[in-house]
């Protein structure tokens, strides 16, 4: 099992993901329906993860000490009532968002270097925003602003939006690397 593997594993032990289900025919909720639901109960935002909303549906990523709590607690979300199960990751829905391509070059991989990139800000702004605990990794919290990230990685930064860092090209004349972002909109 290489290192990624074994982080994968690692990150899926402390998360679970819930699916909670409710009759559309007679109710239409939003993202902001469940994360205020569920913050009702007197949990911290930081102990939730993302919410994928599909038809009939949410999926919600959540720490996993407070799983059972959520499946015995939730039952309705605003006049709906609702079903909570605890399903695998392999059980996923993934939210197909719009997206677009940001390219750039960056003086190195490093999260406050990528995100400032992004978002158009000054590296002393996305530290910030790191340090205050406001962005995560693949679902997870990351408070390090020197946190080297890799092809693949899912970056959210509450208040700015998500990304996935599509492609690093490599090294220019000038020594700054090359970088290609899809920024999800909506």
């Amino acid at each position: 099992m290489d290192n990624e593997q074994q982080a994968q594993k690692l990150y899926q032990s402390n998360v679970s993901l819930l699916d909670i289900q409710y009759n559309q025919k007679f109710n239409q909720l939003a993202h902001s329906d469940a994360l205020g639901a569920l913050m009702a109960l007197g949990i911290k935002r930081s102990k939730l993860g993302d919410i994928v909303v599909y038809d009939g549906g949410f999926q919600v990523v959540v720490d996993s000490s407070l799983s059972d709590y959520f499946l015995q607690n939730v039952d309705k979300i605003g006049r709906a009532g609702v079903k909570v199960k605890k399903i695998s990751f392999e059980e996923a829905k993934v939210n197909v968002p719009n997206k677009r391509a940001v390219s750039g070059t960056v003086k190195s991989v490093r999260l406050d270097s990528i995100i400032a990139l992004c978002f158009s800000l000054s590296r002393s702004e996305s530290q910030k925003l790191i340090e205050s605990e406001l962005v995560k990794v693949n679902h997870g919290v990351v408070n390090r602003t020197d946190y080297v990230i890799k092809i693949g990685d899912l970056i959210s930064v509450r208040g700015h939006g998500r990304f996935v860092v599509e492609e690093i090209l490599g090294v220019t004349k000038k020594d700054r690397i090359r970088v290609v972002l899809s920024v999800m909109t909506r």
